[in-house]
């Protein structure tokens, strides 16, 4: 979930929403989202509420701090079931920041962050991981590589998708919803990038043999997508039953799982050979092994993993317009 003053001057880190309470051997402090979980990895009204009292309000108040500005705000969202509740206002203890809800059915009209800003990301972010499928263990089977994508890689992807959105991006995307909004000039040729992320999709239906649509890589971009059962996939929040409710607090007590979804496993199947293979400038090869011989030594500090990975997302985009040259 991304979240922005309308010039791009704030712009809070990703909330990101997950099944494990407890990462095995990872100080959740130090990634670059504000981490949270659920049973689903769903948005819930009490996570929103959570979120809203201990990260927005107090980023409002800081930010206005530095500014020299009353610290009021009006929260624009969309009226989802996990955002609203009829029953009760959402607003600071002071009441200067509040909720103000869309009304039903008009989130394509005029939601500033959901045409232009979170498909922005995705775009982004998917990009980043066909890069690394594409250009990152040649020597391995496509379902290999599939299997060497970590959690702590694709969360540094989306973390780094969201800096790379610019404060012009964010200006624009309220132009539907303010009248005479100034709108940014922003040199974007999007016939190229089209051509970029098909010949990418292309790329990867050669390595898994498959065959993708023009219209199914438009449903991916947007996460429109379907399960085995033909259920929508993109459901991202969901209003929990008293039976849920009773059923969730009488657990409180039994102990988390802890679950080791962020590193790769210690067996053999993970390791690696950090040889250097040339001896004139290193390749892409010896790059992208010294990028996995730092990270491996890092392991311990997240925030300098996570760094690492966004050089490495970097590497890799590099790699590829030297290849498509």
């Amino acid at each position: 979930m991304p979240c922005s003053n309308i010039d791009g001057s704030l712009k809070l880190p990703l909330y990101f929403i997950c099944t494990a309470a407890k990462p095995r051997g990872i100080n959740i402090e130090e990634l670059p989202v504000s981490y949270n979980h659920s049973k689903k990895a769903w948005m819930t009204r009490l996570l929103f509420r959570q979120w809203f009292h201990e990260e927005f309000v107090p980023a409002v108040r800081k930010f206005s701090a530095e500014r020299g500005l009353e610290p009021k705000a009006l929260l624009v969202l969309d009226n989802c079931t996990s955002h609203y509740d009829v029953d009760e206002s959402l607003q600071s203890d002071d009441g200067l920041i509040q909720v103000i809800y869309f009304p039903p059915n008009v989130t394509a009209e005029c939601q500033p962050m959901d045409q232009a800003v979170i498909n922005a990301i995705k775009r982004k972010y998917k990009r980043k991981l066909m890069l690394a499928l594409i250009l990152e263990n040649e020597h391995l089977s496509f379902d290999e590589r599939l299997k060497k994508i970590n959690l702590q890689q694709c969360i540094s992807w989306l973390a780094t998708s969201w800096e790379e959105i610019s404060d012009k991006t964010i200006r624009n995307s309220w132009k539907k919803l303010i009248d005479g909004l100034p709108e940014d000039a922003v040199n974007v040729d999007s016939k190229a990038a089209d051509d970029d992320f098909k010949a990418l999709v292309s790329r990867i239906d050669s390595l898994a043999g498959t065959k993708t649509s023009e219209q199914d890589i438009d449903l991916w971009i947007k996460d429109q997508v379907y399960d085995a059962d033909h259920n929508p996939d993109w459901v991202t929040s969901e209003v929990f039953s008293d039976d849920e409710i009773l059923s969730s607090v009488l657990k409180k007590d039994q102990p988390e799982m802890q679950e080791e979804w962020l590193v790769d496993t210690e067996d053999g199947s993970n390791s690696f050979d950090t040889s250097i293979t040339s001896t004139g400038d290193p390749d892409f090869g010896d790059a992208i092994k010294s990028i996995d011989c730092l990270v491996r030594y890092m392991k311990h500090d997240v925030a300098e993993v996570c760094h690492l990975n966004a050089l490495r997302s970097k590497i890799t985009e590099v790699e590829w317009l030297k290849r498509a040259c």
